[in-house]
């Protein structure tokens, strides 16, 4: 009978055990579906992946639970225009604006409007990135790279040239790189 007693305490603590590490994975895999920031790191990676589509909804998700995520909303502009939804990246990165502009958002929104063909509009974004931060080499070489594809060459040299010298003073050989490729397609330097 002692026997009996000691194999259904062990049973019943086995069971107990079971349970709590049943308990602990649904709190854990509820927590990664509902935790927004798991969720937009979910995102980014999907994306890194070339899985735009994937990312679109996980994003999407992500908004849902946390309306004013304005991380989520700048993952999901990139998810769409990577997936070619030009327009619908358009709307999410000016939704991303409302909430703290910053360059990046403007960066953003202008190589939305410049894949549409908008050049004005990308422009304006492209001026008001650089409103927003003078220092990002990123929205000079931007703006002076449309000027560069609408074939105004005085204002693409001098646009580039600022990138050019902001990416040599951030030691961004990469972006440094890139720029002088572009000036010299342009037979500026």
């Amino acid at each position: 009978m002692a026997k009996k007693k000691i194999i259904y305490r062990l049973f019943l603590f086995f069971l107990l055990i079971s349970m709590l590490i049943g308990l602990l994975l649904l709190i854990f895999y509820y927590r990664n579906r509902t935790d927004p920031v798991a969720l937009l790191n979910k995102g980014n990676n999907l994306i890194k992946k070339e899985k735009y589509n994937q990312a679109i909804i996980i994003l999407k998700k992500t908004i849902k639970i946390k309306p004013n995520y304005k991380a989520a909303y700048n993952a999901l502009g990139v998810a769409y225009s990577k997936a070619g939804l030009h327009k619908k990246s358009i709307q999410t990165y000016l939704k991303s604006a409302e909430f703290q502009p910053d360059s990046t958002d403007y960066i953003n929104l202008g190589s939305g409007y410049f894949f549409i063909k908008q050049y004005d509009k990308c422009i304006s974004s492209y001026e008001k990135a650089i409103e927003l931060n003078p220092e990002d080499g990123y929205a000079y070489y931007s703006l002076g790279y449309v000027y560069k594809e609408i074939k105004e060459r005085n204002k693409a040299r001098h646009y580039l040239k600022i990138a050019l010298k902001l990416f040599q003073q951030q030691n961004n050989n990469k972006e440094v790189s890139e720029v002088k490729k572009v000036l010299k397609d342009l037979q500026i330097i």
